[in-house]
Order: structure tokens, then sequence, then C-alpha cells
């Protein structure tokens, strides 16, 4: 069987910025020589000898090795070379074996970074190229991946809120590399379909599922097939309790949909007959627009058509899915079993309405999902795929590019690596990085150790019976680590197993037997002055294991430093599974590629849920974040954002079979849930200052960090970073003030005139107005509109109004303006209802005010009249 959630659960670290902006302990990276000979990286030889030995199938690439199919004459690469080929050079190394990666006709290359599948035969042309910097092995065997609430802690709702700058992230475009999304979900659908009336059959003043009905065509009559039902916006909390899942209507969390074939269930996608032009690709559903926000659909209140996508590209290493052209198909084609991640990221990025409880940071903006390994689970990790997607980032508009992958314990973590390089010429060219630093920290696979010529270090680890997952266990039948060390010496590394076999690990890529296992090493030196030693030990029967019990490596050193290991096992994550004996935590921890320069790191801390296990209690930094600096000193955590939000279920068939609702939410923990948090902040600020430059941004994020007595003030430290984000203080410069009492909209309606100046605040805040003179869900007016406006000259209008204060606080209210007949009806009622009423006789206005959703109004004191009494009984219901 399998292992799928290698793909489905990754996080990142991150490491400080290039150039000026560098943080104060950033050390200055050194250059390479002129004309110095390329690096050419020791696995190239380490992996063709594995392959030779014992073949794609071998627990030496992970599990039970390479999927069929899989090229095994060469591996991915990415190649740094002085500048960019000429066509010469490039026809001439292709000619050779260097496979450059190509999308469409132009090869992928970011700067003069390359991505190619490197033939073994190409080496030796390779080693001799005057070009050539820098040859890095692109494939690594393991890979990890890593609201409403939390987006009002962070200042994100406030932020959208205010009136001088509107901030909800509109054209901004946000890149996620990670595992996929399930773009049939409710929450990556726009309202912007147009509004539309519902029908109270009933007449009870409340929508009723299953009985009243949505006049979806406008015909004023509710047909069979627009019966109206509940979309349940349902959430498991954390004893696992599902939560909301009753039908009934919650309007700032749930939907609703037309039941058009009345079999009780939403149905979407191409496989139920729907295609890329039928607004939220399937039955209609829509947005409850509860415009007095009393937390009831009113009548007169509308609900809002959800349309178009929120993801502008679904973008796979085989295939490209496009809003508009065929996205609906990426719901289609096999991935629902690796999307859960991805999907929760995509949540908390641009998810749901600004309007409503449960929204991402920045609803408005586009997403990118780049899905590299959702073509081939399970078969490691190819760089080259990821290094495609900062190519298209660049290339495509991209304002910020989330990270939401990582390689714990195989690849640099100095800053060097080839990726890193791209990361940083993309961020050169605006597009900020922001990587989530990992949660290693409590895993028991890091580990320091201060070695010197007079003693014997020693890094013991143990191999424990397998990982247990769904009452089964897995084998630990590969085990993947690194030992890294800063200062030039080459000291000697013996492996002990936990049978007693003894051997001294060659570093030159060979393959060796201890006991029933193998092992394998190789020794390099990256382009900033660490060393590292690779090494992986396997059984060649994947059902047996590697020898359980204690290992030891003895480090024999030349001269005194301080040894980092690092440690991983395919199956376990960021869980405990093999383990060094003496772990360390607290500082180090920070994960590949958060460690690039051009990365901007985040930690996670507890927004809502403490965690005993974890020892974080609520607002403090979680337990299991990577703590900072990088091997050479660097800073690496820029900031912490929470990472406890309820974010969007991307539900597998199998899910879905077994009765889970495709509208569903879940808690999204780790570092992975923090980063979007820190993305979303960057998609408003490019959004209001779209020719701010990364570095600005990330200045501003930096500077309008949040301190309390949980972070402290000995800022910024290795955990914390800066400390907590404040979105609302980087989008504005100023802290937000403190929460207002929100205004109260009413509608005055006199002659040809409709008036909103009968709105009013609490507080004495000046108040601006927007209005939809229809009620279609298209504003007529913008902002700062001023509070009176023309009737308009219709039959059956719906008037809608909206207004808000200075500080984050809006309100609104709908008038229905009938027919003459139907305002001669409508009054003769009135009248009768008054008298039964025993209503008390004063003189008749002259005006119409209404600050509720009445839909009955006339030119008669007892219209008004018997509005208030309605209005009273439902806020009695």
């Amino acid at each position: 069987m399998r292992r799928a959630v290698v793909l489905a659960f990754a996080v990142f670290a991150t490491s400080s910025p290039v150039g000026a902006q560098s943080p104060p302990d950033a050390p200055t990276p050194p250059t390479l020589p002129v004309g110095s000979a390329p690096i050419i990286d020791e696995r190239f030889a380490a992996i063709e000898a594995a392959l030779r030995v014992d073949g794609p199938s071998s627990a030496y690439f992970g599990g039970r090795g390479l999927p069929a199919g899989t090229r095994t004459d060469g591996v991915a690469a990415l190649l740094r070379f002085s500048g960019e080929l000429p066509p010469a050079e490039l026809a001439d190394l292709l000619a050779a074996g260097v496979n450059w990666h190509q999308r469409g006709d132009v090869v992928v290359r970011v700067g003069s970074i390359y991505s190619a599948f490197v033939e073994f035969r190409a080496l030796p042309l390779l080693s001799q190229s005057a070009s050539l910097v820098y040859a890095e092995v692109g494939w690594h065997p393991v890979v990890l991946s890593p609201l409403e609430s939390t987006g009002a802690q962070i200042g994100a709702i406030r932020a959208r809120a205010m009136p001088s700058l509107e901030a909800g992230g509109a054209g901004a475009v946000i890149g996620d590399i990670d595992s996929g999304v399930d773009v049939l979900h409710p929450h990556f659908f726009r309202p912007d379909g147009g509004a539309f009336a519902w029908i109270d059959a009933d007449n009870d003043g409340v929508p009723t599922p299953g009985v009243d009905y949505i006049d979806y065509d406008r015909d004023g009559v509710g047909s069979f097939n627009e019966r109206m039902l509940v979309l349940d916006g349902a959430v498991f909390e954390q004893g696992k309790e599902l939560v909301n899942d009753d039908g009934q209507l919650d309007v700032t969390r749930d939907w609703l949909y037309i039941d058009a074939n009345e079999d009780g269930s939403r149905n979407s996608g191409l496989a139920a007959g729907f295609t890329e032009f039928d607004p939220g690709y399937g039955e209609p559903m829509f947005v409850p627009d509860d415009a007095d926000r009393n937390g009831v659909l009113d009548v007169g209140e509308r609900v809002l058509l959800l349309g178009s996508s929120k993801v502008r590209r679904f973008v796979t290493t085989a295939r490209s899915y496009t809003r508009g052209e065929n996205l609906i198909a990426a719901a289609d084609v096999g991935f629902g079993e690796q999307i859960f991640h991805g999907t929760g990221v995509a949540s908390i990025l641009v998810g749901g309405e600004s309007f409503r409880a449960r929204s991402g940071v920045a609803p408005d903006a586009d997403l990118i999902m780049y899905s590299s390994h959702i073509d081939a689970p399970g078969a490691g990790f190819e760089e080259s795929a990821q290094f495609a997607s900062i190519q298209d980032a660049a290339q495509s508009g991209v304002d910020v590019l989330v990270h939401e992958w990582t390689v714990p314990a195989t690849a640099p973590i100095d800053g060097s690596g080839n990726l890193e390089e791209a990361m940083r010429v993309a961020r050169d060219g605006g597009v900020v990085q922001v990587n989530p630093v990992g949660n290693l920290n409590r895993a028991e696979k890091h580990t320091e150790l201060d070695v010197t010529p007079a003693t014997v270090g020693r890094m013991g680890f143990q191999v424990g019976a397998g990982f247990a997952s769904q009452d089964q266990v897995y084998p630990y039948s590969s085990i993947y680590g690194s030992i890294y060390w800063r200062v030039d010496q080459q000291p000697v590394f013996t492996l002990r197993s936990a049978t007693g076999d003894e051997v001294v690990m060659p570093t030159d890529g060979s393959i060796v037997s201890i006991g029933s296992n193998n092992v394998q090493a190789t020794s390099s030196t990256s382009t900033r002055g660490t060393r590292r030693v690779g090494f992986v030990i396997w059984n060649a029967d994947p059902d047996v294991g590697v020898a359980q019990g204690d290992w030891m490596i003895e480090i024999a050193a030349t001269a005194a430093d301080r040894f980092v290991g690092r440690i991983a096992d395919f199956w376990s994550g960021w869980s405990v599974g093999v383990r060094w004996l003496n772990p360390t935590s607290g500082a180090g921890t920070v994960v590949y590629p958060a460690t690039a320069d051009a990365a901007f790191g985040v930690g996670a801390y507890s927004g809502r849920f403490a965690l005993p296990d974890d020892g974080s209690g609520v607002g403090e930094l979680r337990g299991y974040s990577g703590r900072g600096p990088r091997i050479d000193g660097a800073r690496v955590v820029r900031i912490a954002g929470p990472d406890d939000p309820y974010a969007a279920w991307g539900v597998s068939p199998a899910w879905l079979e077994a009765g889970a609702g495709r509208s569903w939410f879940t808690l999204f923990g780790g570092t992975s849930g923090a980063a979007p948090h820190v993305a979303g902040a960057v998609a408003l600020m490019r959004s209001l200052s779209p020719a701010a430059t990364a570095v600005e941004i990330e200045d501003r994020l930096v500077a309008a960090a949040r301190r309390d007595a949980m972070t402290g003030t000995a800022l910024p430290d290795r955990g914390w970073g800066a400390g907590k984000l404040d979105v609302y203080s980087a989008v504005y410069g100023a802290p937000a003030r403190p929460m207002n009492s929100p205004p109260v909209a009413a509608i005055v309606v006199q002659d040809t005139v409709v008036d909103g100046e009968r709105s009013s605040d609490p507080d004495g805040d000046e108040l601006q107005f927007r209005w939809d003179l229809d009620y279609d869900g298209v504003w007529d007016t913008e902002w700062g509109a001023g509070p009176r406006t023309e009737l308009p000259n219709s039959d059956d209008r719906v008037i809608r109004l909206e207004v808000r204060d200075g500080r984050g606080g809006a309100a609104g209210a709908v008038f229905v303006i009938h027919t003459p007949d139907q305002q001669m009806e409508d009054a003769d009622a009135d009248v009768a209802a008054a008298v039964d009423s025993s209503a008390p006789g004063s003189e008749p206005p002259s005006e119409r005010p209404c600050g509720c959703s009445s839909a009955a109004e006339s030119a008669s004191w007892s219209t008004l009249f018997v509005g208030l009494m309605l209005a009273r009984r439902r806020r009695r219901r």
C-alpha cells in the first residue's frame, strides 16, 4: 500500500532577505571565484549506483520504490550557469543528454538557473563546462507538506472594512505551491452572479428549507425546480464533533442552493452534467445577504448567486486547468485523495466573502494553485516542478508565492541551493516569497553536538517497529539523514547498527552492507562553505525494514566544531518516527527552502486552541514551530501567525461516498496554517499599493508586528521573529482603534428621493453610503456617495443601502417599492391589520422610513405601524 499522505502535509522555513534589507546578524555569503570548476552534486553518482545495485523498486527511493515508468537513466536537476546560455550551448548539452524542461517551446529557467532531466551520460560534459557553476540533483525521497476568529485576531476583518481603502485583495494574485484545491467547494466562488429574491411560500417570514423557493427565473413564482435547501458549512470541532450539520440556515456560515432535480443534495461537476459556464459549477448556490445584520434572512432581503471561481489556474506537472476554459475538469481527474492540504491553505488565503464570518484573509484576490506532485503521488520530490512554479509565478503577475512544501533532512540548510537562488531572482522581480518554517521543533529529528579532536562525538538514533497509521504499521524500510558542519575538515564517520554490526561510512557514494541492511553516504561542500555528509540506510526487503533498536554514528573530528544532525523516514512526517536519542529543540530547526535568503519565514502561535501535548497555550508560540537561526547564523523566522483557523475541507471521493459534505470545514494547524495568513496580508497590501516592492512590503509587515505578554519584548528572536502578525497595522500604518459600536441604517422614501440620512452611529462617527438601487447585487454607487439619491422609475423595485463608519462598523437596510395597484392592496390590508391591533391614532407621517428589511411600505401611517410590528415579531423569533 502506497502512502498518499507523504505529499499532503508540508511546511517550511525561511531565512533572511538579501542585500540592504537583510537582518543585521545575517552573514555575507561568499562568492565563487571566477573561473572555478563547476560543482557537481555527489548525489548524481550515488543515485546511479543505487539504481545499478538495487534497482528502481528499492526502498532506497522511499516506500516501495519509484513508480512504474519512471526514467532511470538519469535524474531531475537544477543547473546554475554564470549567465544565460546561447542557443548553441543549449543544443550541445541537449545532444549530450541534458533534457531541458520546457513549457511549450520555452526552456524553463529563472535567471541563469535551468531545469532539466540530466542523463548520467551527460555528467562528464557538464563537469567540463566553462559556464556551469553548480549542478544540483533536484530529487529528494521525502517531501512534507507543512477561520473566522483568526482573521479577526490578526486584524484582517477590520482592515477590509475600513472606508478609506477597502482592503479585500481585489486585483492581487496569490500563488500557492501545494497539494491541490477542491475547485467545487463553495468557499472558492465569488457572489458575483446577481441578487435573487426568495419566495416565502409558507408566509412565516423566514426561509424554510424544502418549502420556500428562490426565484431563479425572476418570474415571481416559485417553481418545482426552484425549491431551496441549505448547504451546511459544517465544521469538525477539536473533539471531531460535527457542528452545524442541521439543514437549518445560519446566514453567517451556510449557503442556500436550488435542488433542481429534488434529490435532496447539491449536484456539481462534470460527472453531474455541469460545464465550465455554469455558475458555481453545479446546481445554483447562494450567499444569504443579511442586509440589516440581524442574523435572519428577512423577507425583502435577497440571496447572491455564487458565480465565478476564485481559482484562476490549477497547474500540475502534467497539465493545466484554467478558469473559463476547463477548470471544472480539475475536480474529476483523481486528485481527491491529495487535495486536503492545499484546499485548507487556499481557504485561509482567499476563501469566502468579506461580509460573512468565515472568510479568508484576502477573499477578493485570485489564486493560482501549483500542485507539482499531484500527478505522481509517492514518487519522491522533484524540485524541477517547484522551480517551474517559481518561473510561472514571476511571469504571471503573482504578487506573493506561498511555498507549502519542504525537504526536512536531505537538502542544504544555508540558503545555497539553486532553487533558493531562483526564489531570490523572483523576489527581486517583486514576488514576495512566504515560507512556513516547519513543524520540526518537537519531532525529535534534529540534534546538535559539539565535537573536538580530543573526543569522539556520538549521535545515536532509534529505529522502532514502524509507523502506525489507521490500524496498519509501516516498517521503517528506509532512513535518510544528514550531518552538517562549518569548519573545513573531513571527519571520519563510523556507523554501528542496532545488532552490533559496524562499518566506517565511505562518503563517495559507494554502497556497503551493515548486517542485513545497506548504507550509502556522500560528502559535499555548499557554495557557502557548509559541509554535509548525507546518508541512506535501507533494507532490501521493504516489508522487513531496517533493523530495530538503537543505532550510533561516531564522529572523529580533526577540528572543534558543532555538528548538526537531521534524520527522517518515509512514513512519519512531522510526527515522531525514527528519532535521535538526544534530540535538541529551540534553535536551528527551520527547514528548507525556508532557509532561502529570499524567504519570508513564518512561525506559528496558538490563535484559539491550546495544545497541552505541545506545551502551547492560547496566544503562545507553538512548541512544534521551527526556530532559527540558519546553520550559518542568519536569522530565519521573520514573523509569527495564528495556526488554527477552520478552513475548507478538501474531501476525497471516499469521504463523499461515506457521507461527508463538500461544504464542510475542519481545523487547520501547523506553520502551514500560519503562513497563508501572512501571504493574505501581502495580497491586501499589494492590491492597495501595486507598485510596492517585495522588500517594502516585508518591511511593513515586520514594522507592524505586534508584541504582547506572550512574545515578550526582546524581539526579534529565533521563534517569534518580529512578533505576531498585525494585518491592520501593516495595511494602514497604524494600530487599529478599539472596535466601536456599529451604525444603524435606515431608508426614507419621500416623493422621488431615496434618503439614508436617518441612518445613525452610536459613537457619532461620520458615515459613508452606497446604494444598490435595483438590488441586483451590483452597487450603483461607490463608497463616498451622498445619503440621498433619486428614486428609481421602475415598478416592484427593491433598494439596498449599506452604511459604514470610519472604524470598521457597517450596517444595511432594504426597502421595497411596489406598483400603485400593489400599494393600494397593501394599504387596505394594513388598515385592517391596524384596526385589529388597536393602533393608536396619530398624525400620518409624510415619509416612509425603514431600518429593517420590511416588504410592505406605503404612504399610510398604518403601513409604517405594521412594518414596525413585523420587525418586532421577527426580533422576538
